[in-house]
């Protein structure tokens, strides 16, 4: 038997239109963390003008969509990870290497963002991404609280693997302060510091 959604997308969508400058829908939709910083900044008028867009997504949403991500989040997965399952092949011997022949380049499986409530996205680079103050950062994070050189985040493989570099006021993983290296795993909640709350978010090219 199908599992009743407990939230309702005109209410969300009305609650969005009507309340959204004090992040009620997010509230609704039990996105409490969310509804917080709309709550913090609703003096500015920003979350108004973002929680207007948003009602309008909600109403203009199929409901299929609709139950998909915010009733039934697991089975939401086009933006995230894509598990493909390979079927066993029988063994084939491998072509004797080439003397002197060029390695194929790899491709990473999986490409993966830094993602803010505001919708900035800063993409990851295929290898190492540096992240810091200072200009020569591949992520540039423009405040005070952020170190010249804040952190790290290695790929391998198609994995990413978030590491502090001693920073002055600390990285965080969905709450926990980073010691050691820490793997990510898609919509792990990445803070900077105090002032920059990001969303790891991964996809398969």
């Amino acid at each position: 038997m199908a599992q009743e959604c407990k939230y309702n997308k005109l209410t969300a969508g009305l609650l969005a239109l009507f309340l959204g400058g004090f992040g009620i829908h997010r509230f609704y939709l039990g996105e409490t963390s969310s509804g917080i910083w709309y709550l913090i900044f609703c003096w500015t008028g920003i979350p108004e003008i973002i929680g207007f867009i948003e009602g309008i997504m909600y109403l203009v949403m199929s409901d299929e969509e609709f139950n998909r991500k915010y009733c039934y989040p697991e089975r939401y997965v086009e933006e995230h990870v894509v598990v493909h399952h390979v079927e066993e092949q029988p063994y084939q011997r491998p072509p004797t290497p080439v003397r002197n022949a060029p390695l194929p380049q790899r491709k990473a499986k999986v490409q993966a963002w830094l993602v803010s409530k505001d919708g900035r996205n800063y993409q990851l680079n295929l290898g190492s991404t540096a992240i810091g103050r200072s200009s020569d950062n591949d992520v540039r994070l423009m405040d005070p609280e952020i170190s010249k050189h804040h952190a790290k985040i290695i790929e391998s493989g198609g994995h990413y693997k978030l590491l502090d570099l001693g920073s002055t006021n600390g990285t965080w993983v969905n709450g926990k302060m980073v010691s050691g290296p820490v793997m990510l795993r898609s919509d792990d909640e990445v803070r900077f510091g105090d002032s920059y709350h990001l969303q790891f978010v991964a996809a398969e090219r």
